[in-house]
């Protein structure tokens, strides 16, 4: 709106009174949506994955956008990043309808990005795709499964629930849970890595000569990762 200001007030207003998402108020300087916001839904299977975009560089947000528009409207391009934040090649995409997710799987030639042959696939594929290659069962890709579909970043909705009373009227302010591992008697910290995948500091497992540590799952009510530790202690 800030752009059309130097039109005057009045051209505002006369743009304005025909629009079917935006009101303006009694006094003429209040300007708000018409119907709520609205929770998206079935981001995930809106969302596809594709790898083989090169080095990072400025302009390649913007040249990704352009490139999965061609298919259909876009509400984000996410570039997938390491534990460095360093750009791994690959992306998420989430298009606005299923038509767009079908027209750009299913187009023919297969699509390339500025001449690069490109993997592509839906998002559920890649997510049983990972949990294959890392040999998840049971419960274990479960919890894989339901990370991996649950919406990442900042969320107005889920903020917005927090603040929401509970059943005895009260507010629900109880900090994060968290989770340890019990090895040879001490209690190993459990972090989440940025695939949120469970993860132990080395350096807080004891020394013990020719033990191999290995955990998989996690029970109770912890349900925002899945836990898996390999570490082997042959010293």
């Amino acid at each position: 709106m800030r752009d059309f200001q130097s039109e005057g007030m009045d051209w505002l207003l006369d743009a304005l009174k025909d629009s079917t998402f935006l009101e303006v108020d009694e006094s003429k300087t209040n300007v708000r949506r018409i119907t709520e916001v609205q929770e998206p839904k079935n981001q995930f299977e809106r969302s596809v994955y594709a790898k083989g975009f090169g080095e990072e560089e400025t302009t390649l947000q913007g040249r990704l956008e352009d490139f999965f528009n061609k298919y259909g409207r876009t509400n984000a391009v996410r570039m997938r990043r390491d534990e460095e934040k360093k750009f791994k090649g690959s992306v998420f995409a989430e298009f606005a309808d299923f038509s767009s997710v079908e027209a750009f799987l299913k187009v023919d030639p297969k699509p390339t990005f500025e001449g690069k042959e490109l993997l592509i696939m839906s998002k559920e594929d890649y997510c049983e795709m990972k949990i294959k290659e890392k040999g998840l069962t049971g419960k274990a890709a479960r919890n894989r499964r339901e990370l991996m579909t649950r919406p990442r970043g900042f969320n107005a909705f889920q903020e917005m629930d927090k603040g929401k009373s509970t059943g005895d009227g009260k507010k629900s302010d109880a900090p994060a849970k968290e989770v340890y591992l019990d090895f040879m008697g001490k209690n190993l910290l459990i972090k989440k890595d940025s695939e949120g995948n469970g993860t132990v500091s080395a350096e807080d497992v004891p020394f013990v000569k020719g033990a191999t540590l290995k955990f998989e799952g996690c029970g109770g009510d912890v349900s925002w990762a899945e836990i898996k530790v390999n570490i082997s202690l042959h010293r």
